[in-house]
């Protein structure tokens, strides 16, 4: 074992870091770790039970040339959501069992993409059609959907993480125009415009580095946020 992590999953814990979370301390040799969505790594992560459209994001560095196995080990898990391993390296989708372990072997070489710090997630997503073929996930990385205490109020981003700076949103609830912001966790604003209609897309600044972000959507005081990871 060269390095591991922990995800632990209950309602009675926060999606927010807290001291349930641990922090990563960077080893020597080979890094594999949570990547919260505030930038943080973490070493074991704490949050509420698993919903359809999920994910853990993982952060690896310091990996040598040489082949690797993931192993995933699920403990009381519940299994009424699938879940796969998105190696974006090779553009596969893998299964994950949620009682027995799983085995996922990967190599790194001498191609930059196989060493890439975001290689790896998990996808927590109900799988479509013929539940006898492998079905692959239709986006490689799921919509994630937020509903404020409003339910007239509903945001939807598709991909997350972030591909090539640009964000589709679908929103229900606002009328006329409304404000957009995309901040940083030290809220620095990357990117501020007004919108009208229900859908549309979003382009980052072609600067805007790998990270965690916050985007906002208001209008008066209705307002919708949801977490992003930029790649």
């Amino acid at each position: 074992v060269v390095d591991g992590n922990f995800s632990f999953f209950d309602n009675n814990f926060s999606n927010e870091l807290d001291r349930n979370d641990i922090w990563k301390l960077n080893n020597g040799g080979e890094n594999f770790g949570i990547l919260h969505y505030s930038g943080t790594v973490l070493a074991m992560e704490s949050r509420k039970q698993v919903n359809r459209n999920d994910t853990i994001q993982f952060k690896m560095w310091n990996m040598r040339r040489t082949n690797y196995r993931l192993v995933i080990k699920p403990k009381d898990m519940n299994d009424r959501i699938p879940a796969w391993i998105v190696d974006r390296h090779t553009g596969t989708h893998t299964p994950v069992s949620m009682t027995e372990e799983t085995v996922y072997n990967f190599s790194v070489d001498a191609d930059a993409a196989s060493i890439a710090a975001n290689r790896f997630m998990i996808v927590f997503r109900a799988k479509a059609g013929n539940t006898d073929t492998d079905e692959k996930i239709t986006e490689s990385i799921p919509v994630v959907s937020h509903s404020s205490a409003d339910l007239n109020l509903s945001l939807s981003v598709s991909p997350n993480p972030v591909l090539n700076k640009t964000i589709r949103y679908k929103s229900t609830g606002f009328t006329g125009t409304y404000s957009i912001r995309v901040l940083s966790t030290t809220g620095q604003v990357i990117l501020q415009k007004e919108a009208n209609g229900n859908s549309g897309a979003l382009t980052l600044p072609a600067g805007t580095p790998f990270g965690s972000y916050r985007l906002f959507f208001q209008q008066g005081d209705q307002q919708l946020t949801q977490n992003i990871i930029v790649e």
